[in-house]
């Protein structure tokens, strides 16, 4: 318990020092062109991800990270996100908050509600899908997809190209999905052999 107590303090103390690194890197960092550029693509798959979604169902943010990091990330590194980030409800974790319960009481209270037939959690964590899970217990037609744990920016791209062809089947699927993305590790500039660079997986 003390070791789990003082890793939720380490990242209590990190998510606030990067809460400030984004909130001070927004007010003129000029990143390298080959940076924003790949910044670029991301946040125009991340666009198209969310289009396809939004015609299916209310969309909402539910993260771990410090109240303000999501926007302040967003202005420094994928601008053209702040629109939607603005337009949709957004619930962030309380400094005083644990990490490794609030996100399972949050998803409690704003999916579990019994006008909600379904969900859908795309997310890279092992909490989001563990909240899932709950969540199929209740009877929920609930679709888990994990995303690569600290991915590249082209790993990034290739998840949401593969979502954009395989994203509306799987909302329309009439029962539970625990998956993943698998991502190979191959360099995009040196091929794959053949290989998609992205596929999904069951977990379960």
């Amino acid at each position: 318990m003390v070791g789990e107590a003082t890793t939720a303090a380490n990242r209590q103390y990190k998510n606030q020092a990067m809460y400030d690194a984004a909130r001070e890197g927004s007010r003129g960092t000029i990143l390298p062109p080959g940076h924003a550029r790949a910044l670029t693509a991301l946040s125009d798959s991340v666009l198209s991800t969310i289009e396809i979604a939004a015609n299916y169902g209310k969309l909402m943010i539910i993260t771990n990270a410090a109240p303000g990091w999501v926007e302040a990330s967003c202005q420094q590194f994928m601008p053209a996100l702040l629109p939607f980030i603005k337009s949709v409800p957004l619930y962030a974790r309380p400094f005083n908050a644990l990490m490794t319960t609030w996100k399972l009481d949050a998803f409690a209270r704003e999916c579990g509600g019994g006008d909600v037939e379904g969900v859908v959690s795309l997310g890279d964590g092992p909490i989001e899908r563990q909240a899932c899970l709950r969540l199929m217990a209740e009877d929920k037609r609930v679709k888990s997809v994990k995303f690569k744990e600290s991915p590249s920016i082209s790993q990034l791209v290739s998840e949401h190209e593969l979502l954009h062809l395989r994203l509306k089947d799987l909302l329309k699927h009439d029962s539970d999905l625990d998956l993943r993305l698998l991502c190979n590790n191959t360099n995009p500039q040196a091929g794959n052999g053949g290989r998609p660079p992205c596929s999904i997986v069951h977990i379960s």
